[in-house]
């Protein structure tokens, strides 16, 4: 059985959770079984690493020079690729989809498995934050009628014709069947954790990186990393600051989008720039992201809409307590042993959180400790692929007893 795993992204988010995620899963199925990894990128470039092969395909926009012009959904929406015209030079057995942005380019893909008759499956990589996009993007009326075209209807139809559904966490299965409306064939395959985030970062770094950001590491350092996209919720995080009793530096990470963008957050939020509470980084390399982890003393993350985010596996995994909110999968990695869970959209809640948390050091130690536990025993690589592969083999062996299509 040969399986072409393919990673769907905008070349401008080939730094995703999801992108990051899709990789590591391929490599740990790679060293047992036959899989190519192919992924949208900038260039066109391959390579191999360890048993898997990666090949990187060029983007394209559609809109070529007119893009500078468009909305930024539109954008994101018409990147494109000669993926499909590889599928059909490689006919695997198997295609895997991975992340659901650009959903034309999603589709496209999809439709040539359906066109050559290959089975594929996808990893529900984004699927909360599309079941209702408008919501989660905070797009207005007249941008959601074009949006339609361009986001619901591919991803509606890439659905409609996958052989199977590998879920990240047990709570998507009602919100795809509430999508689809039918109970689809789905098999749960969780995200396990970056190893990288488990090696200590020596001393003189963490004194480097503090320093850098000028953080005061005699208080509380509370910290966010994710993209600075509005599900995210940065804003009820920034709103929750005005409602805090407590004393702590809250540090933002992620690539800053725009200075208009990040300026009119400080506005709406209504807080002043040149204030030291808060840190934003802006871009950061993974060894400064794990300095980060373990500088911080609780991690925050509250979200509106996602599915079963990387960031909080990475925060446990270093140890640190976790404040997030009950939707998606959220609560599938964080209960109340090793976090605590709020309602999105509240930035009161959120400030209560944060205040119950640094009341007590002790607390959050132990809540930090039985969190690392957790994701060593429940969100590991090497069990997952072995998931994925005993799935494979049976979505491969029904669609070949099944009639020709």
């Amino acid at each position: 059985m040969n399986v072409l795993a393919v990673i769907i992204t905008p070349p401008v988010y080939s730094a995703s959770g999801a992108v990051s995620a899709a990789t590591m899963l391929s490599h740990a199925i790679a060293r047992r079984i036959p899989l190519d990894l192919a992924i949208m990128a900038e260039e066109d470039t391959t390579e191999t690493v360890g048993d898997l092969t990666i090949r990187r395909f060029k983007c394209r926009n559609t809109l070529g020079v007119f893009k500078q012009f468009a909305p930024k959904q539109l954008r994101t929406s018409l990147w494109t690729t000669d993926l499909a015209e590889y599928l059909h030079a490689a006919r695997p057995d198997l295609v895997h989809l991975h992340n659901p942005v650009p959903p034309l380019e999603l589709w496209n893909i999809a439709k040539t498995c359906v066109r050559l008759g290959i089975p594929y499956v996808i990893t529900s990589h984004g699927f909360v934050e599309l079941f209702d996009y408008k919501k989660s993007f905070n797009i207005g009326k007249l941008k959601s009628l074009a949006l339609d075209y361009f986001v619901n209807a591919p991803f509606s139809a890439t659905l409609r014709n996958a052989a199977a559904f590998f879920l990240l966490s047990p709570p998507e299965q009602p919100m795809l069947e509430e999508y689809l409306g039918k109970k689809p064939r789905s098999y749960c395959i969780p995200n396990g954790f970056d190893p990288f985030y488990q090696d200590r970062t020596p001393p003189r770094v963490l004194e480097e990186v503090a320093l850098r950001f000028g953080l005061d590491r005699t208080a509380p350092i509370l910290l966010f990393m994710g993209n600075h996209t509005y599900n995210k919720g940065i804003d009820t995080l920034l709103s929750s600051l005005k409602y805090t009793r407590s004393h702590f530096t809250v540090v933002i990470g992620g690539r800053i989008r725009s200075p208009e963008e990040h300026q009119a957050l400080l506005r709406q939020c209504a807080l002043d720039p040149t204030e030291h509470r808060y840190v934003f980084t802006d871009f950061l390399d993974k060894d400064h992201a794990r300095a980060l982890y373990q500088l911080a003393d609780c991690f925050l993350f509250p979200s509106r809409a996602d599915t079963f985010p990387l960031v909080i596996l990475e925060a446990m995994i270093s140890g640190l307590p976790v404040i997030s909110t009950r939707v998606g999968g959220i609560p599938h990695q964080i209960d109340e042993t090793c976090g605590i869970l709020i309602e999105p959209d509240a930035p009161d809640q959120l400030a209560l959180a944060i205040d119950r948390m640094l009341e007590s050091e002790p607390r959050r130690k132990s809540m930090g400790a039985k969190g690392l536990q957790k994701v060593l025993t429940s969100f590991n690589w090497d069990t997952s692929a072995e998931l994925a592969i005993n799935a494979y083999q049976e979505v491969v062996a029904r669609w070949r007893k099944e009639p020709a299509r």
